[in-house]
C-alpha cells in the first residue's frame, strides 16, 4: 500500500510540473512586451502642450487627421462637425466652430479653404476666414446657433456616390481624393466642380484607412483597395500605367485582403507604396516599371531620407530598408499584439508611437532603441505624425492634440550634487 501511496504521489508531482512547463512552453505571459532599451544617451521627451480639440473620430469615421497652414496653426475636426484651430506656437484656441455634420474624412487646409467629407456622400469647402468671423460674428450678439450648418454657409459642396473617407490633396487649383467605392475625381477648388472621374470597381471587403492621393506636376498617383497602383494624368484622368502591388492570395476573403491604407511617396520620380498582408514596393513613375518589391505588411506613412526607406509593419517591426535595391538594412520589433504609428526622422533619430501612447525614439543608423516612454493616451496608429521645426503634433483617439519635442540632455555639466 506504501508503495501505491508514494507512486501516486510521484505521478501527481510530474503530471503537475509538465503543465507548469507546458503553460511555460506554450502558453504567452500575459505580461505587456518591453522593447530593449540599449542607449545611455540622455534623452528626454517634453511635452510642450495638449489641449482639447473635440471627441475625435467615431466608429463610422476613419482617422480625421490634422491639417496644418503656413503659419503654424493647426485645424482639427471630429466626427460631429466640429472644427478648431489651434496656435501650435503656445497651444493657445484660435477659434471653433461646429457645423453639426456627420464627418467621415480628415481634414485638408489648402489655399485657405478647409475641406472635409461627411456620412451622406458629400464633400465641403468652406473658407476659413468664413469660418472663423462667423463664429466670432453670432458669439457677439449671443446668438444660440442650434444647428451650425445651416447658419455658416460653405463655399461649396458636391453630392457624390459614395463616401469621401480620406483627407484630399491640393494640386495647383484642384483638388483630388479617391471615395469609398473606388472612384477618383478631380475637382475645381473654387467652384466644386468635377473636372473628371476615373472609375474602379468596388472592393467587397476593405479597411477604412486613411492614406491620401499623391501628385507631381503632371500625374496622379491612387493606390486602390485592389492592392494596385496607378498613375493618372492631372489633366484628364487618363490612365498612364498600373502596377499590382501584392496578387490577392488566399483561401478566405479576410485572408486575401490587400488594402493599401498609407498615402503613396513621391521621392523624385521613384514611387513607394505598401499594401496589408503584402507588398513594399518601388516604382518608376514615369514608366510604372517595378524597381523592386519586398514582403512586408505596411498600413502606415513611411520616411524616407537619402538612402534608406523606413516603415512600420503590422507585426510591431520597425524596417530600415535600402531605397535603392530593396533590401532590409536592419528591423527591430518595438510591440507586440498592437500597430506602430508612422516614423518620423530627426536628426540621426526616428519617433514612431505604438496604439497605447508609448513612443519609441530609434537610431536610425542600427536600429538600437534609445528611448521608451509614455506620452499620450491611446493614438489610431493611421493618425499622421506632423513635424514643426523641431517639435512634433499628433491627435489621439479622445480627440485630444498634443505638441512634444525630443532633447538630448548632458545632465553632467550641472553638477547637480556639488555644494
Amino acid at each position: 500500500m506504501k508503495h501505491l501511496t508514494r507512486l501516486f504521489l510521484i505521478i501527481l508531482i510530474f503530471s503537475i510540473s509538465s503543465c507548469a512547463y507546458y503553460e511555460k512552453l506554450f502558453k504567452k505571459t500575459s505580461k505587456p512586451f518591453t522593447p530593449n532599451v540599449t542607449s545611455t544617451t540622455n534623452i528626454v521627451i517634453d511635452t510642450l502642450w495638449s489641449i482639447d480639440s473635440g471627441d475625435g473620430s467615431d466608429f463610422d469615421s476613419a482617422v480625421l487627421q490634422t491639417s496644418l497652414d503656413k503659419n503654424d496653426n493647426a485645424y482639427v475636426i471630429d466626427s460631429d462637425g466640429l472644427i478648431t484651430s489651434i496656435n501650435y506656437m503656445n497651444g493657445d484656441k484660435n477659434w471653433s466652430t461646429n457645423l453639426n455634420l456627420d464627418v467621415t474624412s480628415g481634414i485638408t487646409f489648402y489655399k485657405d479653404i478647409i475641406f472635409f467629407g461627411t456620412a451622406d456622400g458629400k464633400l465641403y469647402a468652406y473658407n476659413v476666414e468664413r469660418l472663423k468671423s462667423s463664429k466670432s460674428f453670432f458669439e457677439l450678439i449671443e446668438v444660440p446657433l442650434l444647428n451650425e450648418g445651416e447658419v455658416i454657409k460653405p463655399k461649396w459642396n458636391i453630392q457624390l456616390n459614395s463616401e469621401v473617407s480620406n483627407p484630399v490633396t491640393g494640386a495647383d487649383n484642384n483638388i483630388f481624393f479617391k471615395t469609398n467605392d473606388g472612384d477618383t475625381y478631380s475637382v475645381n477648388l473654387n467652384t466644386g466642380s468635377i473636372n473628371w472621374k476615373n472609375i474602379n470597381r468596388n472592393i467587397v471587403l476593405s479597411l477604412r484607412g486613411s492614406g491620401s492621393l499623391t501628385t507631381d506636376s503632371e500625374s496622379v498617383y491612387v493606390a486602390r483597395d485592389d492592392g494596385t497602383l496607378v498613375s493618372l494624368s492631372q489633366d484628364s484622368g487618363k490612365l498612364n500605367w498600373y502596377v499590382s502591388i501584392s496578387p490577392k492570395s488566399g483561401r478566405t476573403e479576410l485572408e486575401s485582403l490587400r488594402d493599401v491604407e498609407m498615402t503613396p511617396y513621391n521621392d523624385f520620380g521613384v514611387i513607394y507604396v505598401g499594401s496589408y498582408q503584402g507588398n513594399l514596393i518601388a516604382v518608376d513613375s514615369l514608366s510604372g516599371s517595378l524597381l523592386w518589391s519586398q514582403p512586408i505588411s505596411v498600413t502606415t506613412n513611411l520616411a524616407v531620407d537619402d538612402k534608406n526607406i523606413y516603415t512600420s509593419s503590422t507585426d510591431g517591426y520597425l524596417y530600415s530598408i535600402g531605397k535603392y535595391d530593396g533590401k532590409v538594412f536592419w528591423k527591430t520589433q518595438l510591440i507586440e499584439g498592437k500597430f506602430l504609428t508612422q516614423p518620423l526622422l530627426y536628426d540621426k533619430k526616428i519617433i514612431v508611437i505604438n496604439e497605447s501612447g508609448f513612443a519609441s525614439v530609434i537610431d536610425k543608423n542600427n536600429g538600437n532603441i534609445l528611448k521608451y516612454e509614455k506620452i499620450m493616451g491611446e493614438v489610431d496608429y493611421q493618425t499622421r505624425i506632423i513635424k514643426i521645426n523641431k517639435g512634433f503634433l499628433i491627435l489621439s483617439k479622445d480627440g485630444r492634440l498634443t505638441a512634444f519635442n525630443i532633447d538630448e540632455r548632458d545632465y553632467e555639466k550641472f553638477d547637480f550634487f556639488s555644494w
